[in-house]
């Protein structure tokens, strides 16, 4: 399975058609490339609801999209995926049945999901407690409640450098 991955403000182009004429092309190489994986990373940014920005570059890419998801093309063998942190602004039209209408919801990491992030990166860096690591990264996981995986990686990289 070819996967190919792409962030949403990657397509956005300045000049007229050149954002629609980028999805098509994406579209294409998936189609030329398949079984394949589409997916886009930052997906409220290249599909925002129409109408809610200035420019009409964005509601000609949401066309552009809809297009290829409604199977005008023929996407069979072709999967796309997005993420976004927010889901609220992407354009309702594009999640509806058929089209992108799965949706999964990854919340922020419990405290023992934390424990083995927080070990893998401590692994990783070669990281070396004095004492106890078990106690001390029980400890660090609660004391991160609310941090992402990503911010559990700054935080054992800032704390190599110091």
């Amino acid at each position: 399975m070819n996967f190919i991955s792409v962030k949403g403000p990657e397509l956005l182009d300045k000049y007229i058609g050149g954002s629609e004429a980028k999805v098509r092309e994406l579209f294409e190489r998936a189609m030329a490339s398949k079984p394949s994986i589409l997916f886009f990373d930052e997906f409220d940014s290249l599909v925002p609801k129409r109408g809610s920005s200035q420019s009409a570059v964005t509601d000609r890419v949401v066309n552009q999209f809809l297009c290829y998801l409604d199977g005008v093309e023929g996407r069979e063998g072709v999967f796309v995926m997005a993420a976004t942190a927010r889901p609220d602004l992407v354009d309702v039209a594009l999640l509806r049945p058929g089209r992108i209408d799965k949706a999964v919801f990854c919340d922020f990491p419990s405290d023992s999901d934390r424990q083995q992030i927080l070990q893998v990166y401590l692994r990783k860096n070669q990281f070396k407690a004095s004492g106890d690591m078990d106690a001390w990264v029980q400890q660090l996981a609660t004391r991160t409640e609310g941090y992402t995986s990503a911010d559990l990686k700054g935080l054992v990289q800032n704390a190599q450098l110091a």
